[in-house]
């Protein structure tokens, strides 16, 4: 993550990006095919965080899709929550997401 998306990222606070992601995933959930759907996140997360590069948000959306098969349910109210964090699948879906990012996600630590 450059310094300009980890500005964007704060800026965001008290949101977190993931919970703007998992918002972005709910309106973009009628897309078909995963292609599709990331189609619909990615510039929905950039709309959200003015300044964060399409590169990193497109990490959210595919951190998004991720969530998408393996803890939707879990994930949906709150996706900075225990429910979600604790679901069987999150933690490879975070490990993707970190990957992605160049480092360790935190904003949920914003909260």
């Amino acid at each position: 993550m450059s310094p300009a998306d980890i500005d964007a990222i704060t800026a965001l606070y008290p949101t977190s990006p993931r919970q703007l992601a998992a918002q972005c995933g709910e309106s973009c959930a009628a897309q078909i095919g995963d292609q599709a759907f990331v189609d619909c996140v990615n510039p929905c997360v950039e709309a959200g965080m003015p300044g964060l590069s399409a590169g990193c948000a497109s990490c959210y959306g595919d951190f998004t899709l991720c969530i998408r098969y393996t803890c939707l349910t879990q994930c949906a109210l709150d996706a900075c929550g225990l429910p979600c964090e604790s679901c069987p699948g999150y933690d490879m879906c975070f490990q993707a997401l970190s990957e992605c990012a160049g480092r360790d996600s935190q904003d949920c630590g914003f909260n």
